[in-house]
């Protein structure tokens, strides 16, 4: 199963967009803009319009869940 990261979330709407096409469960929080605030790439999860349970989801449930699966983690 791939996993999309959640970088290129800069458009309005393209978070729902994203859930609704491939599912909330296949995102993954990410940044590559590590000279910018941390709000600019959180903020277009928190303020989707989408359910309690994808956002922690993609914030970070499905990361612990992909390490996990690969004996990455101690969660």
């Amino acid at each position: 199963m791939r996993s999309i990261g959640t970088c290129p979330l800069n458009s309005y709407g393209i978070t729902e967009k994203l859930v609704e096409e491939v599912g909330a469960d296949r995102l993954v929080f990410g940044s590559d803009l590590s000279w910018d605030p941390v709000g600019w790439g959180i903020g277009p999860i928190l303020y989707a319009r989408i359910g309690l349970e994808a956002k922690r989801a993609i914030l970070g449930g499905n990361i612990r869940r992909l390490l996990a699966r690969y004996g990455q983690s101690r969660a």
